[in-house]
C-alpha cells in the first residue's frame, strides 16, 4: 500500500542483480531501456514482497551519472555492510572487523 496515490509506475531491479552486473567491476549503469529490455527490472505492484530502497544521487559527469561506477559501488558496499548488521544483530554477534 502506497501513502498516495502512484502518478506513473515504479521499476525496480533487485539488488543481487545490481551486485552481479555492477558490484565487482567498473562497468557503466546501463540506461533504463537497456535493462528493461533484457528482463533485469519488475515494474512495481502491491502484491510484490519485500522491501523496496530508493535512491537518489548527484551526476558526477554531464553526459552520465556515475562514469566510473563509484557511487554505485559504494552503494553496494553500503547496503552489504547494513545487511550484515542485521544479520548479525540476528544471529545475536559482532560484526566482523576489517
Amino acid at each position: 500500500v502506497t501513502a498516495t496515490v502512484l502518478k506513473y509506475p515504479m521499476f525496480l531491479i533487485s539488488f543481487s542483480k545490481l551486485k552481479k552486473l555492477y558490484g565487482n567491476t567498473n562497468t557503466k549503469i546501463e540506461s533504463f531501456q537497456t535493462l528493461q529490455k533484457r528482463g533485469d527490472l519488475v515494474k512495481w505492484s502491491e502484491d510484490l514482497e519485500g522491501e523496496i530502497i530508493f535512491v537518489s544521487h548527484e551526476w558526477l559527469a554531464f553526459n552520465h551519472p556515475d562514469p566510473k561506477s563509484e557511487q554505485m559501488r559504494t552503494l553496494i558496499r553500503a547496503r552489504t555492510f547494513f545487511t550484515s548488521l542485521d544479520t548479525n544483530a540476528q544471529n545475536h554477534t559482532s560484526p566482523p572487523h576489517s
